[in-house]
């Protein structure tokens, strides 16, 4: 049996249904599966950014479940060629060891080196007198 659970890995299903019975659909294919659900999110009525299947407004749901990868592509062949599921999404959750280990560790920065900006060369110019720059100025009027 630990065998069994330790093969079986964390999964999000999100969905759009046309109808609120449809969301039973779903979860009916996930127990189909092998899968047990962990949590469920409430069911909402959205409307749609497009249309979906010709379908403006969708309910949407979503999940946690524990499957196994085999039976995960099964369920996602599965809910292709359901009608009442406009579109779907399957994620796999990072274990829970994983997520540990990685708390565990601790994150180390490399110290900031602040860097001071370069001086700009000195730019000359040449300055002019009051007659030169109205020669230089009829020279540009002519």
């Amino acid at each position: 049996m630990t065998e069994e659970l330790a093969d079986k890995r964390d999964y999000e299903l999100s969905f759009l249904v046309q109808r609120e019975e449809a969301a039973r659909e779903v979860q009916r294919l996930l127990a189909q599966h092998g899968g047990e659900m962990a949590s469920e999110g409430q069911l909402r009525k959205i409307q749609l950014a497009y249309p979906v299947k010709k379908e403006t407004e969708a309910y949407f749901g979503f999940l946690s479940a524990r499957l196994h990868p085999a039976s995960a592509k099964l369920l996602e062949r599965d809910l292709e060629t359901s009608a009442a599921v406009l579109r779907f999404l399957i994620i796999r959750l990072p274990s829970s060891r994983a997520v540990s280990a990685s708390l565990q560790r601790p994150r180390v920065r490399p110290p900031f080196v602040r860097r001071e900006p370069s001086p700009e060369p000195q730019r000359r110019t040449a300055s002019l007198s009051n007659e030169a720059l109205e020669k230089k100025i009829e020279e540009i009027l002519q």
